[in-house]
């Protein structure tokens, strides 16, 4: 089990790492801030390793479009991705479940071209987040999904 402290910006915007499937208890944990990201490590499947961007356009305290932006490579093949959701930084669960279900109805079935496989989050790494608050919210990442194929 991995747990570690970000700043609530970095966990807020971290529902990058949001893609959280039903499998809680044999998740490892990541987080603070506002929150816990589930994360399992040692997630058995198929590694498609790539960056997440998402870019905020709301206050703080309020509702917006939430885009975001995902690369994933899955052997030697890229796949790019780009959508939105309406979101709020402080309903971390409600972003986390809209970027899940983004991830099992638009990404994966175009990579798998069809049904969404199972899916969990193995990992993030390398995150980045703006350190100054009156800049654009946003945040990137390096994630590892494990997909069972």
């Amino acid at each position: 089990m991995k747990t570690r402290s970000v700043a609530p910006i970095l966990f807020l915007a971290l529902i990058g790492c949001f893609l959280l499937q039903p499998a809680y208890a044999q998740s490892g944990h990541e987080g603070g801030g506002l929150g816990v990201i589930i994360t399992n490590p040692n997630a058995p499947g198929t590694k498609l390793f790539g960056t997440l961007t998402l870019y905020y356009t709301g206050g703080l305290n309020d509702d917006g479009l939430i885009y975001y932006f995902m690369r994933l490579q899955k052997g030697n093949s890229s796949y790019g991705f780009a959508g939105s959701f309406t979101g709020s930084w402080q309903d971390v669960e409600g972003t986390q479940a809209a970027l899940t279900s983004e991830v099992a109805s638009y990404v994966l079935p175009s990579i798998y071209g069809g049904a969404s496989p199972p899916f969990e989050l193995k990992g993030v790494s390398d995150e980045v987040i703006p350190t100054d608050e009156t800049g654009p919210i946003f945040y990137m990442a390096d994630i590892t999904l494990a997909v069972k194929d």
